[in-house]
């Protein structure tokens, strides 16, 4: 064996392997975006024939298997890379095709926000891009961007990205300024106990720990309503009673201890009843709205990378009732049988009482489109308690309020059950602003994690696959009006450029 090799040729061998069984067994349509099966094995095979006799070391083979997920063109479909503790004392983000600083931390110019990123350890952005590309994949063009921004934030994949022997402790930075100067900052990851400091902004932002929230703005006949998360609500962890496991406990219990300010309770039960609800802000919000003949709502998406999409029934059902509901769960999907995914959830979601027959590993239980209002009543009733409480039998929120115009507002970031909220108001009428999110309005989700036997790498893969859009379009989700590089420096790199402008256009 080599001296810095970790394992065998025959344990590197048995891994990659494992991966190929896993990905085929598992997601719901692995070769689609790798050229086909044989264009994949073909893959497989070459990355098999450059193992050496001797082995390799393990960041080796996590290249190789990064390289195999990143071929699937499947953004649910990925390597966990280690990250350093804390981040780089800068947030970096996608505008109109860059990357872009976008806040920075206490010992860091200010001035550097809105500056592009052009090097790193004087490696051009643009190979950076390729390398990234082959770590992680993507559904769309700009997906490589943002993950390279987030990779270089948590200080993941450092070596291979900037063609290092071992992760770097410092990098040297390159930014372009407004002005064309190059500025050169070396960061590191830091635990950032300083406070974020960010661009001015002329909006009083309206802010939660992570569940919904929102503002009236009376001076622009709007409101805002900022959703950060999909999950992070009473109700989808209501929805996911019977499979939540230890990271979703925890998760309910500290945003129970973030809400209350006081120790959670040890009956679980107890925690869920004080995690806020999403139900009771979107009643209160569509109450104030007519109160005050509010004209616009902005929907803000921009932090929310998915998700449970619970929450898209109940946003669409307090806007525009239970016809909106149906449109939301009009989504064409299938979910692909597969031992992993039944370990994790149970035989519950492949059972169906009108068929006489059981599905097997590799089938797929496909639906969507179908349901009456009484199935989704009944189904909204039965999994999420705070929703009967609520509104059960007479279903006073059904369409409470909607405003004239309904204005969504994106970043590139905006992920998986973020961008099926996107799609459901979009189909009810809402217009569309900001950057497009790296999600494809057609994907795959529903992650499971998987563990290699020899090497212990772990990686993701989708097991089901989510049409958000039926009529299209199938890539890029489009804005009516994106944020440009000349907006957001119009802005003078407002954290809420995109708001702005959508305020702007649309109130």
């Amino acid at each position: 064996m080599a001296e810095d090799a970790d394992l065998t040729h025959e344990a590197v061998l048995a891994d990659v392997r494992t991966f190929v069984d896993v990905l085929e067994a598992t997601h719901p349509a692995p070769f689609v975006g790798a050229g086909g099966r044989f264009a994949y094995y073909e893959r497989v095979q070459s990355a098999l024939d450059d193992v050496p006799s001797d082995g390799w070391p393990e960041r080796g083979l996590q290249e190789t298997v990064a390289s195999l997920a990143a071929a699937v063109r499947d953004a649910h479909m990925f390597v966990v890379w280690p990250t350093a503790d804390g981040t780089i004392p800068l947030r970096l983000g996608v505008v109109d095709g860059e990357i872009r600083v976008r806040s920075v931390r206490e010992g860091v110019p200010e001035s550097l926000v809105g500056s592009r990123l052009r090097r790193v350890d004087g490696v051009p952005v643009g190979e950076l891009i390729e390398r990234q590309a082959r770590l992680r994949g993507s559904e769309t063009p700009h997906g490589d961007l943002l993950n390279l921004a987030l990779s270089l934030r948590n200080w993941r994949a450092m070596a291979p990205l900037l063609d290092r022997a071992e992760r770097p402790d410092e990098a040297t930075f390159a930014f372009e300024a407004s002005d064309g100067t190059t500025r050169r900052e070396p960061l590191e990851p830091t635990t950032g106990d300083g406070a974020e400091r960010v661009a001015p902004s002329t909006l009083e932002r309206p802010d939660s720990e992570a569940w919904p929230t929102y503002q009236l703005l009376p001076e622009r006949d709007a409101a805002w309503l900022r959703i950060p998360s999909m999950s992070d609500h009473r109700e989808a962890f209501q929805y996911r009673q019977g499979d939540l496991d230890e990271h979703a406990r925890a998760s309910a219990r500290s945003l129970c201890r973030a809400a209350t300010g006081e120790p959670d309770p040890d009956d679980f039960d107890e925690v869920l009843d004080k995690v806020p609800a999403a139900l009771d802000l979107f009643r209160d919000l569509a109450d104030e709205m007519a109160t005050a003949g509010t004209s616009t709502l902005l929907v803000d998406l921009r932090d929310n990378t998915g998700g449970n999409r619970v929450l898209v029934d109940l946003l669409a059902y307090v806007l525009y009732g239970w016809d909106g509901v149906a449109t939301a769960r009009d989504r064409p999907g299938a979910l692909r049988y597969s031992d992993r995914l039944v370990e994790r959830r149970g035989t519950e979601p492949f059972e169906d009482e009108g068929r006489e027959w059981s599905l097997r590993p590799g089938e797929y239980a496909i639906g969507g489109g179908d349901s009456t209002v009484e199935e989704i009543r009944d189904d909204l009733v039965e999994s999420v308690p705070t929703f009967e409480r609520l509104e059960a039998p007479d279903w006073p929120s059904a369409g409470s309020y909607a405003p004239p115009a309904v204005v969504v507002v994106t970043a590139a970031r905006t992920f998986s059950a973020g961008v099926s909220l996107l799609a459901t108001l979009r189909r009810l009428g809402a217009s569309h602003v900001g950057t497009p999110p790296v999600q494809a309005p057609t994907y795959f989700g529903d992650l499971v994690s998987f563990t290699l036997p020899n090497s212990e790498i772990t990686a993701m893969t989708a097991t089901s696959r989510i049409e958000t859009l039926p009529d299209g379009p199938g890539d890029v989700l489009e804005p009516d009006r994106r944020l440009t590089g000349e907006d957001f420096a119009r802005y003078d790199f407002d954290r809420d450029a995109s708001v702005l402008l959508a305020l702007d256009e649309y109130c």
